[in-house]
């Protein structure tokens, strides 16, 4: 036990260490204000609203913990970034107990040493990797840091026996972020694991399991039922065809998978390929089915062989992920870094596994591998963090990555110098403003707000022509958009001296 408590400790501080820089970072202008620092009913602690609001999605108990950090700190970005740091250290060491567990209830024949030692380097591999900074360094994804915290939770003590404790961490992870409804389908990979299935208990271990698939089910449809629910499908899936969507499912599910091996240049944020680029031919996509098939062909190998563990990393990945696979589309992105948190956690588990069982020159070999890429991922986080540092630096490591590609960098990267053209009178910053716009323009002509703003920087030259003009465009193509509705109905009146 003290051992145990000594590993928890060190993995807890080593997580600290590695994402402490977040500290020093402020709050970006994509989605922060939403959740805290534009949110007058998280300020003001309105629990009714926390309670029922879909903007931008219902995770009551997200908004709660932000309410309460905002109570403790105010505005100050150093206490939300580390009330993030802080919850992720403490997943960390669920990860190690969720280990444990899973070993003694499997019967592995590893000695405590070797059992402890394969837990702590499953906590830190999957704390400390690369995939994990957007979760951590970005205040608006508290959500992902809670749902996957009590999902590790429920997980645990599932495999303890602990049915109530299951069922109230379960609620607790639905309440942060939907994408925890897949957990009871975890369960019973889980239970297979543990060869608690069997053709005469199916029946009772699935009956044990109908409240928390009904919670599942319950927070999927409150997900899916805001009222504008059709009117955001319509906007996100855009022109892409059925089979395009397929193709996006494909790509996302190995993209996370040649993530985790090889993290290479994390993006916050990537584009979907361009309507052409969408084809089965295309060598990433034809390389994504390729090993998604490798990968189910090898489970489906060990499964005939007896070996379950593969096989249930693979299916219960492919289960966590299915919600953010873009299934359901996601807003013009490919992939979010974000969505690898919970479902490769078992890749990690497994990892953890063949280490705590290696024997001979193999352990050392594995041990020295593992060693190698704590320490690349370590430092490949700790340099990934500073991308979060502010929206300038953000918004322009985004549009460096992906030229010509995402409207919303330009269009933020714009908003920004517009702001701080108005309040240092900078013509330069006013250039750069004008420049953004121009740039979201060309890249998504039909981008309302991008024609708004750009009627903005206009107006500030005294162009009213050209932004009248601008503003014509926009309620063309958002006929209420109420911003272009305001500005040229303002500057319709000042130019005819009314």
């Amino acid at each position: 036990m003290r051992a145990r408590f000594a590993a928890s400790v060190a993995v807890f501080l080593a997580v600290l260490a590695v994402f402490h820089g977040a500290l020093d970072n402020g709050f970006l202008d994509w989605d922060d204000g939403l959740y805290v620092a534009d949110n007058p009913q998280v300020q003001s602690f309105d629990l009714r609203w926390m309670l029922f609001n879909h903007r931008p999605q219902w995770g009551p108990l997200a908004y709660v913990s932000h309410a309460v950090d905002f109570a403790l700190f105010g505005l100050d970005p150093r206490g939300h970034h580390l009330s993030n740091l802080l919850l992720h250290a403490l997943a960390a060491v669920a990860v190690l107990h969720l280990f444990v567990a899973v070993a003694r209830a499997a019967h592995a024949p590893w000695s405590e040493g070797s059992t402890l030692a394969g837990a702590s380097a499953t906590a830190l591999l999957f704390a400390v990797h690369p995939l994990r900074v957007e979760s951590v360094a970005w205040v608006a994804e508290k959500k992902d840091l809670l749902c996957a915290l009590f999902f590790v939770l429920a997980i645990l003590a599932h495999v303890r026996g602990a049915r109530v404790l299951t069922h109230v961490a379960l609620g607790l992870a639905l309440l942060a972020k939907a994408m925890a409804v897949s957990l009871p389908a975890v369960l019973l990979l889980l239970d297979f694991l543990l060869g608690r299935v069997t053709l005469a208990r199916l029946p009772r271990l699935l009956a044990e399991k109908t409240l928390l698939f009904a919670m599942a089910g319950a927070v999927a449809w409150i997900t899916m039922h805001p009222p504008d629910w059709q009117v955001r499908m319509r906007e996100r899936s855009g022109e892409l065809t059925l089979t395009q969507q397929r193709l996006v499912v494909v790509r996302a599910t190995a993209f996370y998978v040649e993530r985790t091996l090889w993290p290479g240049r994390l993006v916050p944020f990537y584009p979907l390929p361009p309507p052409q680029e969408l084809q089965w031919r295309q060598t990433a996509f034809l390389a994504a089915i390729a090993l998604a098939a490798a990968l189910t062909a090898a489970a489906a190998v060990g499964l005939a062989f007896g070996s379950r563990a593969f096989p249930v990393a693979w299916l219960a990945y492919l289960v966590v992920l299915l919600p953010v696979s873009g299934i359901v589309p996601l807003s013009g992105q490919l992939a979010s870094d974000r969505f690898s948190y919970l479902p490769t956690l078992g890749f990690f588990l497994l990892a953890g596994a063949v280490l705590a069982g290696a024997r001979g020159r193999g352990r050392s070999l594995a041990w020295a591998v593992a060693g190698i890429a704590g320490i690349a991922w370590s430092a490949h986080s700790v340099a990934q963090v500073r991308i979060w540092r502010d929206s300038e630096t953000f918004w322009r490591y985004v549009a460096d990555s992906f030229p010509g590609r995402v409207v919303m960098a330009h269009n933020n990267l714009g908003a920004l110098y517009h702001r701080r053209a108005i309040e240092s009178h900078d013509p330069a910053a006013l250039d750069r403003a004008e420049a953004e716009y121009r740039q979201a323009i060309a890249i998504f002509p039909r981008h309302a707000n991008a024609w708004n703003n750009l009627g903005l920087v206009l107006e500030m030259r005294g162009d009213v022509t050209a932004a009248l003009a601008c503003y014509d465009r926009a309620l063309q193509i958002a006929p209420q958009h109420p911003e272009a509705t305001r500005n040229r109905a303002r500057l319709s009146a000042r130019a005819s001296g009314t």
